[in-house]
């Protein structure tokens, strides 16, 4: 039962058995009765929830209910992952079962199966607190990291990406990254020092791959799972977090000297000797190139003088004669003799559009009609006068009034999909309801659907983007919305499983829109 409930949640329903299992093995049952609170806001997120049976509503600080839910909603995912406070008061309306997952087991269990990490950051599009710190516990294990201090632990924790690898990869070329940490599988590390006997969970560090080393082959004897650093997220990591990575293990650095000095077969103070006289002769060269540069820098300088103040004395005369004609005085007596030929521009515009404006100004009619007004004797002349007066009236029939005839009481105005810029890896629904004047309204109830469950709430839950405002997070499948009052129309089928990385150019993110993670507006408009 435990496992049919965890995994209906959109959270849950992508993790593989082994991370399944795990998680199903911390669950603990909690019954509640009409009117009881399993949490309440502001207290310490210790847990997240699953709805198992019965019916429960969510309550602000405030004590305004939110949202109301049933069977396989989850709840407080995100503030127990990012090791916040409840920000709203779970209460049961009906007699309720919730399914409770401590965020302590959630951690032990990515200590056991880091695997469980990668999965739960896909589905949630981030790698929130807790999974960063679980998976730099579980770094920890490494001699060579056991040195990072916890905000670098969680630096290195959040940039880390994992990769299944078949059997016969080279991981180091495969991954080009310079620290790949070998979760399960066989790998054989061949560098400067030889062949390393081939094991599991094995740490491949800067050192090998960058340092200078000859080139490193990591070859997987088996199907391995390893962590390492992407190239995109190499260029945001802090120096302090680089020099702690690449920085040379004594116990790992080869010994070139005493290897050179046998191969080459002669004495280590031989060796030093010749190397300090190569120094020697470099430096009398720098030296007598230093002297030659100098010695030409000399003459050149004084024949560019020489030049120069010839140049200056020559052209002394000229340069007054600009200074003094950019002055403003010769500015300003400058426009008089450019606008000399002025009149020239005044016939086109006195003989041609002045007539021409003039006439239809007196054309129309109503100045002779005012003086039949006045003569009003004659019957012959008033006749025609009223005969205009009739041809008002089609005027009132043009307006539209019978015309709008609302089909329902909320109409679909626009739904969109997110760019990649407005995106940023995201996987929401973001709903507005709005009045006829196009403002926001609070509190109206809306219905999001998958499959056969759905999940009703209520706009205004996020005052910051405005008053009629919803948003709703999606992980895999397709969804429907709706106005769950009167009547009203449903989007079309908004689904994440989208698979296409979409990158943002603007802020240079590879995945702006990628696989589950897409975002949808939806906005619906009440039609009275």
């Amino acid at each position: 039962m435990n496992e049919s409930q965890l995994s209906t949640a959109p959270l849950f329903s992508s993790l593989g058995d082994d991370s399944l299992c795990a998680l199903e093995r911390a669950l603990q049952k909690l019954q509640l009765r009409p009117g009881e609170v399993a949490a309440r806001a502001g207290e310490k997120a210790s847990a997240l929830f699953v709805v198992a049976q019965g019916s429960i509503r969510l309550l602000s600080g405030g004590g305004k209910e939110i949202a109301r839910l049933g069977p396989g909603a989850l709840l407080a995912e995100e503030d127990a992952l990012e090791g916040g406070s409840y920000s709203f008061t779970i209460e049961a309306i009906t007699a309720a079962q919730l399914l409770a997952l401590p965020i302590s087991s959630v951690e032990k269990a990515i200590v056991e199966q880091p695997a469980l990490a990668a999965e739960l950051s896909a589905a949630l599009g981030k790698k929130p607190t807790v999974i960063r710190r679980a998976l730099g516990e579980w770094l920890r294990r490494y001699d060579q990291l056991r040195k990072l201090s916890s905000a670098e632990m969680s630096e290195l924790a959040h940039a880390l990406q994992r990769q299944q690898l078949p059997a016969g990869t080279d991981l180091a070329a495969a991954l080009r990254s310079g620290l790949i940490v070998v979760e399960s599988g066989q790998v054989q590390v061949v560098g400067t020092g030889g062949k390393s006997p081939a094991s599991s969970r094995v740490l491949i560090s800067d050192e090998w791959l960058i340092a200078g080393h000859a080139p490193v082959s990591a070859e997987a004897e088996t199907d391995v799972a390893a962590w390492y650093i992407p190239a995109s997220s190499r260029r945001g990591l802090s120096e302090a977090l680089v020099a702690k990575l690449s920085s040379k293990p004594q116990a790992a650095r080869p010994q070139p000297s005493a290897s050179r000095a046998t191969a080459a077969g002669q004495p280590l103070g031989r060796q030093r000797r010749r190397l300090s006289a190569k120094w020697v002769r470099l430096a009398a060269a720098i030296v007598l190139a230093t002297w030659l540069v100098a010695a030409c820098s000399a003459e050149l300088w004084q024949s560019m003088s020489a030049s120069a103040s010839a140049s200056t004395a020559r052209n002394l005369a000229a340069y007054r004669a600009t200074a003094a004609a950019r002055t403003p005085l010769s500015l300003a007596l400058m426009p008089t003799a450019t606008f000399a030929p002025s009149p020239t521009w005044l016939p086109t515009a006195t003989a041609t559009s002045t007539p021409t404006a003039v006439p239809p100004t007196p054309t129309p009619r109503p100045q002779p009609t005012n003086t039949p007004a006045q003569s009003a004797a004659p019957g012959g002349a008033s006749a025609p006068s009223e005969q205009p007066q009739p041809q008002a009236p089609p005027t009132p029939t043009a307006a539209p009034t019978p015309t709008p005839k609302p089909a329902v009481d909320y109409q679909l105005v626009s739904w969109r999909q997110l760019t990649p810029c407005e995106n940023h890896g995201m996987h929401n629904i973001f709903i507005n309801v709005v009045d006829p004047a196009g403002n926001g309204i609070p509190g109206v109830r809306l219905w999001v659907s998958w499959g056969s469950d759905g999940v009703e709430i209520l706009t205004g839950s996020k005052p910051e983007l405005g008053p009629g405002w919803a948003v709703f997070d999606m992980f895999k499948g397709t969804y429907w919305v709706k106005v769950n009052e009167g009547t009203s129309d449903i989007t079309p089928p908004l689904t994440v499983d989208i698979p296409k990385d979409e990158p943002c150019p603007e802020t240079n993110n590879p995945v702006g829109n990628s696989l589950y993670h897409y975002s949808y507006e939806v906005i619906f408009q009440r039609t009275w």
